[in-house]
């Protein structure tokens, strides 16, 4: 009878081994399923940003009444004022951006980036956008 009784016992614990493995299973899947929904949110919303190489002549720029008077609009199929793009100068562009006083800050218009200087650039700019939607 002694054995038994042990016996029930282990029984018992051995089923309710099984359950608890059962439901941390369970609560394991339903985390995995959680955070790759997560995961799948962010990539959709968190937009990869574009790269493009440009040169940007000495024709074209326009005037206005700003302190960086003069601009020239870089046309990008797809950018709006909701969009954000960094414009990096190479090297080879740095000497002439200086002496035309070239603007740090790009502006975003419908269809197209704005940049400005002080003066018309004598010589091509060449310079990599990095475009990030916003």
């Amino acid at each position: 009878m002694k054995f038994t009784v042990f016996e029930q016992i282990k029984k018992s614990l051995e089923s309710v081994k099984r359950y608890a493995l059962g439901e941390i299973g369970n609560v394991a899947n339903a985390t995995v399923e959680a955070v790759e929904e997560i995961a799948g949110e962010l990539n959709q919303k968190a937009d990869k940003p574009q790269y493009y190489t440009t040169t940007i002549p000495v024709e074209g720029w326009e005037s206005d009444n700003a302190y960086y008077s003069k601009y020239y609009d870089i046309g990008v199929e797809g950018i709006t004022e909701n969009d954000r793009a960094d414009l990096i100068l190479l090297q080879q562009s740095i000497k002439t951006a200086g002496e035309c006083g070239f603007c740090s800050i790009t502006e975003t218009l419908a269809g197209k980036i704005r940049v400005r200087t002080m003066t018309v650039p004598t010589q091509p700019l060449t310079a990599e956008i990095i475009l990030k939607k916003g």
